[in-house]
């Protein structure tokens, strides 16, 4: 797996999330529930879609999508 800032994979989550309302939905859903799981399998799919590599997602990713959403 690739690795990139944190700054990268925001950008990625943010784009996707403007293409996509189903993913938007999802997304706020899972903030909602507070499901890491649902987050990380989330920012994954729209890093691999909008950037087109493979990322692990930490911690800290899936923290400050929780307090930025």
């Amino acid at each position: 797996m690739a690795t990139i800032s944190d700054d990268d994979i925001l950008y990625a989550v943010n784009q996707r999330s403007r293409q996509d309302s189903e993913y938007r939905r999802q997304l706020d859903k899972a903030i909602k529930r507070k499901d890491e799981d649902d987050i990380a399998r989330l920012v994954r799919k729209a890093v691999k879609k909008i950037l087109g590599i493979l990322v692990d997602v930490t911690f800290d990713i899936i923290e400050r999508i929780l307090g930025r959403w």
